[in-house]
């Protein structure tokens, strides 16, 4: 008789996980109510959410898996799909919320959790927190008193949940007959019977706990972030392994299975993807009679599903400086990036920070996951964005060395953070320049008619009104969110999740109502490279060569290059690109993040309420972007998709990763502390251990030259193209897509084609 191979936990866990992917997932809590309670209907309308938190945590489906260590998944939801949740506003609030695009699902998420103070503290002790605050709150404080008894309720779920699964775990143990089995469900239902409401005494409980407060935020509408996860577990790792208490490979085991959960969501088949397209504006209100700048979700599909629809902002974030300035790298940092590269993951999303005294080990997992491909992890500078946080948004340096990022790239102070963006996009300030304030695909208004533009009589006057432009969309953004800031809370609050984020608790405000230590608002530059491209055009071709006049360009323009073939050849081959080590094109880009962070600096010395960090990003949406834009003096056509983040336009960058990383820190990323990813996809014939150390040459070449934020995917386009012709056998192919790591094979085709056309750097 032939012995069967002895195959690994994590094998048995990664091959159940893909054959999942397959399955028709269920989702649960959109046809539900808690307003046929009695009485409840009067209660006030935080606590009413935290009484639909509690039936989350009373009623959602539960699932034990075999093999796995850590127990307990999410209620199915998705930032592409959006998300159910039980009913808790009356009909009349949910009137009053839909005038400003809002409802009860529009919350933002993002913020990372202090997932420490649950470690350390646990639950329990934060509701007996809250009940001493509510005891110390005069009676003529309503809404604070309202605040900490919606914390106090929600943070009863916690128990509920937990316990539910003790439960589960006790029952599955008794009608199990393997031995070893058994005892490992009773440790399990053990360790759920303590955590998260009391503190984690070893690894085993501090994985469980992270997780299962992770799964209420996840079921209650906040996509979370993980932050700092090799720091705040590590302790427990460290006492366990020095102690005996485990082994290192039952120590892989746990954060294997831990790292595996946040996978089980994910969707493959298009025809199980289900629309839940009710959720409010995540902007945080605004007036329905303005254009959005969110994607219009019924008509998403082309655009996000198989991106969005499988991603839920769940990043982890790794090494880096510790608060006190010496170098925090511990053996779980290279740990979480050999088991997700291993395990073939998207989530958790990683970020590896990485600084000048960086130990070479780590950068050299970095460069060898990256080799090996998966996408994973992003590489941020800290030699950038902490100073940059001091600097700029007046972070004290013991913070600023601590900051996490949310669920994509942007940076943030963690668990001190209330985060938001928007999207200021430029090719459409140019459009309006252009068009008289039209949109070329609609004809609607877009913008501001600075008047005919065959008037300007030098670049600079054209560049003044584009500038115009520029900052009249970053003053109404800025503005708008200042505006509509207050009404978010008093439809969709967070008590959960404030518990858990400093100093909502002290101050006595939910997170969405300004409870927060900090409050970030990060105006995105979207369409830099185009843009950039575009300038250059119209700088040498309209006013220093006069090769073409302003009129030409614009009848090229309106008929979306029609007819007019060999002019768009002349903007896209004779005119200097960004992303080449160019000075010419890059200066320009230099002039207009300098022009924008100037007035985004401006906002921050005169608001107090909001700090105004910069970012440049697209995330995954470029194709959504490039959408609403008609076509532009670069050669792009109407509405084709723009390239991602900080990234040059697709095909234009021809001299390699090393001159697209020159191009991209010749501005000062200090003032764009919010993140700017620049997106690299490389192919190589050589070994993975040659490839990864050419890829450790070019991290510490991104450290040295100042370079902000960096993602890498190394894949082929013939690679690529074979995926798409036969995706079964490419079920793991990852690639980067702005923000988020996807599954290729899983991508609506118009994102694959734009992916395949993207620039192929061989190294």
């Amino acid at each position: 008789m032939t012995k069967m191979p002895n195959i690994s936990r994590l094998q048995k866990l990664k091959h159940r996980l893909f054959k999942e992917f397959y399955e028709k997932k269920e989702w649960w809590g959109d046809d539900l109510t808690i307003l046929d309670q009695p009485g409840v209907a009067k209660k006030p309308l935080i606590v009413r959410k935290a009484l639909a938190i509690q039936k989350v945590c009373r009623e959602m489906p539960l699932e034990l898996k075999e093999d796995e260590l850590i127990i307990g998944i999410p209620t199915m939801s998705s930032v592409g799909f959006g998300h159910t949740f039980p009913q808790y506003e009356t009909d009349e609030e949910a009137a009053e919320a839909a005038k400003l695009c809002l409802n009860r699902k529009s919350v933002w998420g993002h913020h990372p959790p202090y997932f420490p103070k649950v470690l350390t503290r646990g639950v329990n002790d934060i509701i007996a927190e809250t009940e001493q605050r509510l005891a110390d709150t005069p009676e003529s404080e309503r809404e604070t008193r309202e605040f900490y008894e919606g914390v106090k309720f929600a943070l009863q779920g916690a128990e509920m949940l937990s316990l539910r699964y003790a439960q589960a775990a006790e029952l599955k143990a008794r009608n199990t007959e393997d031995v070893k089995r058994k005892a490992e469900l009773e440790e399990i239902a053990r360790i759920c019977r303590k955590v998260p409401m009391q503190p984690a005494a070893s690894f085993h409980e501090a994985l469980q706990s992270v997780w299962f407060i992770h799964i209420i935020l996840h079921s209650c509408l906040n996509y979370t972030s993980l932050g700092r996860s090799d720091q705040y577990l590590w302790p427990y790792f460290y006492n366990d392994i020095e102690s005996g208490k485990i082994t290192r490979q039952h120590a892989r085991d746990l954060m294997g299975s831990w790292l595996i959960k946040f996978n089980e969501r994910v969707q493959f088949n298009h025809e199980h993807m289900e629309d839940h397209f009710t959720f409010g504006d995540w902007s945080q209100g605004g007036d329905p009679d303005e254009p959005t700048t969110h994607l219009d979700m019924q008509n998403a599909n082309e655009y996000t599903f198989g991106q969005s629809a499988n991603h839920w902002l769940q990043n982890i974030i790794l090494s880096g400086y510790a608060p006190d300035g010496t170098d925090a790298t511990n053996e779980l940092s290279h740990m979480i990036i050999e088991l997700v590269s291993e395990l073939e993951l998207i989530d958790p999303l990683l970020t590896v920070r990485l600084h000048k005294n960086s130990p070479n080990d780590i950068i050299h997992t970095t460069a060898k996951a990256l080799a090996k491909g998966g996408a994973q992890p992003a590489v941020f500078n800290d030699d950038v964005i902490i100073p940059g946080m001091v600097k700029y948004l007046n972070i004290p340096i013991e913070e600023a060395r601590d900051f996490s990022n949310d669920g994509c790239w942007e940076s943030l102070v963690y668990g001190r953070t209330e985060f938001s963006y928007g999207h200021i996009e430029l090719l459409l300030s140019l459009e309006s320049v252009l068009n008289r304030g039209k949109s070329y695909n609609t004809g609607k208004t877009i913008g501001m008619d600075p008047g005919d533009p065959t008037a300007f009589k030098t670049f600079a006057e054209f560049y003044a009104a584009f500038k115009t432009e520029m900052l009249n969309r970053l003053d109404s953004a800025v503005t708008n969110k200042l505006k509509y800031y207050n009404e978010v809370h008093k439809i969709a609050p967070t008590p959960f999740l404030s518990a858990f984020i400093d100093d909502c608790l002290e101050n006595g405000k939910d997170l969405t109502n300004g409870g927060a230590r900090y409050r970030f608002y990060a105006p995105l530059v979207t369409g830099l490279a185009h843009t950039v491209d575009s300038l250059a055009v119209i700088k040498k071709l309209v006013y220093e060569e006069k090769a073409i006049t302003m009129e030409q360009l614009l009848d090229a323009l309106r008929s979306n290059w029609g007819g007019h073939e060999q002019l768009r050849q002349m903007c896209l081959n004779k005119v200097p690109k960004y992303g080449n080590d160019d000075d010419y094109a890059d200066d320009i880009a230099f002039a207009v993040l300098g022009d924008f962070c100037d007035r985004a600096e401006e906002w921050e010395q005169k608001e107090d309420f909001f700090k105004f960090p910069v970012g440049i990003g697209t995330f995954e949406n470029y194709p959504r972007f490039g959408n609403n834009a008609g076509p532009s003096p670069d050669g792009r056509f109407a509405q084709e998709a723009i390239s991602s983040n900080y990234s040059p336009a697709v095909g234009r960058d021809k001299n390699g990763p090393t001159a697209v990383l020159r191009s991209s820190t010749k501005f000062d990323l200090q003032r764009v502390n919010d993140g700017c990813p620049v997106d690299l996809k490389l192919s190589f014939s050589k070994s993975e251990g040659e490839g990864a150390r050419i890829i450790e040459g070019l991290i510490k070449s991104f450290v040295r030259l100042n370079g902000n934020l960096m993602t890498i995917t190394k894949v082929s386009t013939e690679t690529l193209r074979k995926a798409q012709e036969e995706p079964e056998k490419y079920a793991s192919l990852r690639i980067r897509l702005g923000g988020l790591t996807a599954y290729f094979v899983q991508l609506a085709k118009p994102q694959q084609d734009e992916y395949i056309r993207r620039t192929q750097h061989g190294i």
